[in-house]
């Protein structure tokens, strides 16, 4: 945990109180303020600006009563903060405005398998750097999205000299966007790398600029550090699908990337997917009727031809991309009245016969998410050998992990006995 002790100004309804003595903490993604002051009455300020050693000039947002009380040296105030930006104090919520926002991202290192470091030899002190020219992303309706690398160098005088790579998502605007505006986009794009299989438990690093603040005397943008909650997911599944490295769909990376942020008719399928690598710890009911659920709508959104059609005929729909996961000992269509029979009993509590439980349950699950994926990589404009390539394995990887825990699970239940 971290503190930094300085002040704030708190507004009032005719400007502004200046609190002195205020405590900041920042504890993983756990950020509140102390000082004494009297919060009765109050529920949350949105926007608190104020100045701490170590952070310099701060805008505390989304600030929440977490507590008051009264001791003997007076009230004690505590706040939530939801977001804190360092480097600038902002007077209104409509000040917060940034024409860039750079983020070092560890999952897009992952991504890309691209390193500045190219050779080190610890015997001869012999360090040599790959330069690797920036990436664009391609040109949206609000932004433009680019890769850049970078090298940041630390000199301590018990660790010397320490040199590290990083990997930036570089969002620019030529016209102002919101915080709120640019950190959807950040989040859209994350989005992409954890359905594509992209995962990397380090936190982001973020940082705001906005070209018309500029440092005193000095001809550099004003670097605003953002703190929030960390935005990653989780590899909480079955790697049931490969993943395409960068270089892989390099050419088409712009057209893919075009479809997903245009195409908001595929935000709730893949909202409903991801759900269980954010929120891992989801039921398997609740992971099945995601899958489910997920499926059923690309389906209304993509597939559908005429009127409403009842849950078997959409699956049955897709014949074609079942056939291509489900491994070859699973019969399609005892498959999908499962499914269809399954969902039925979670939802309506019918009859239980013929459904899934347990560990079928799960992997049943698996089997519709990998399908509803390949739907949506087709929409997105994946080229097809890269799509083949990347579900070859797939029914064969879920049936083999399925087998092997249903031999562990059964090996358990007779130790048991």
């Amino acid at each position: 945990m971290q503190s930094y002790f300085g002040h704030i100004f708190l507004p009032k309804e005719n400007g502004f109180q200046k609190i002195e003595g205020v405590r900041l903490f920042i504890d993983g993604d756990d950020f509140w303020i102390e000082a004494s002051i009297n919060l009765l009455g109050v529920e949350k300020y949105n926007l608190i600006k104020g100045a701490f050693t170590g952070l310099g000039f701060v805008s505390l947002l989304e600030c929440n009563i977490r507590g008051t009380s009264i001791g003997v040296g007076g009230y004690e105030g505590k706040l939530t903060v939801n977001y804190i930006l360092c480097g600038v104090q902002m007077n209104s919520e409509q000040d917060l405005n940034f024409s860039s926002l750079s983020v070092i991202m560890p999952s897009l290192r992952t991504w890309l398998n691209k390193r500045i470091f190219n050779e080190v030899n610890i015997f001869e002190n012999n360090l040599s750097l790959f330069k690797h020219d920036p990436i664009d992303l391609g040109s949206f309706e609000k932004f433009n999205l680019e890769i850049l690398f970078s090298l940041n160098q630390n000199l301590g005088r018990e660790t010397g000299l320490t040199v590290n790579d990083f990997v930036t998502l570089k969002i620019r605007t030529t016209s102002n966007l919101s915080l709120w505006e640019f950190l959807e986009v950040y989040k859209k794009f994350k989005k992409f790398l954890a359905f594509l299989g992209v995962y990397d438990k380090n936190p982001d690093f973020l940082t705001f600029y906005n070209k018309d603040l500029k440092y005193e005397n000095i001809d550099s943008l004003v670097s605003m550090k953002f703190f929030m909650e960390t935005y990653n997911f989780k590899n909480t599944g079955i790697d049931a699908v490969k993943f395409p490295k960068f270089d892989e769909i390099a050419l088409d990376i712009n057209i893919i990337l075009q479809a997903w942020f245009k195409n908001i008719d595929l935000s709730d399928s893949v909202d409903l997917i991801l759900d269980r690598y954010f929120q891992t710890r989801i039921s398997n009911q609740i992971a099945f009727l995601n899958s489910c659920f997920s499926i059923e709508i690309f389906h209304r959104r993509y597939k559908q031809t005429g009127k409403e059609p009842y849950f078997k005929d959409r699956l049955k729909d897709l014949k074609e991309e079942f056939l291509l996961v489900l491994p070859q000992r699973i019969e399609f269509y005892n498959f999908i009245k499962k499914v269809v029979d399954t969902r039925n009993y979670i939802v309506h509590r019918t009859p239980k016969d013929e459904t899934f439980s347990g560990l079928e349950l799960y992997y049943a699950s698996i089997y519709i998410e990998t399908v509803t994926k390949l739907c949506i990589f087709k929409e997105l404009g994946f080229n097809a050998l890269i799509l083949s390539q990347m579900f070859l394995n797939s029914g064969h990887t879920i049936d083999n992990m399925f087998q092997f825990n249903n031999r562990l699970q059964t090996g358990i239940k007779k130790l048991n006995k």
